[in-house]
């Protein structure tokens, strides 16, 4: 089953791309 390794990846690139981001936002967010 590849759903697991699917989220994983989705994960990683949101972590990615999440601190890619501009440190705009406030801390707790």
């Amino acid at each position: 089953v590849q759903g697991a390794e699917t989220a994983e990846k989705l994960a990683r690139f949101l972590k990615d791309a999440a601190a890619r981001l501009p440190e705009e936002r406030p801390a707790g967010s």
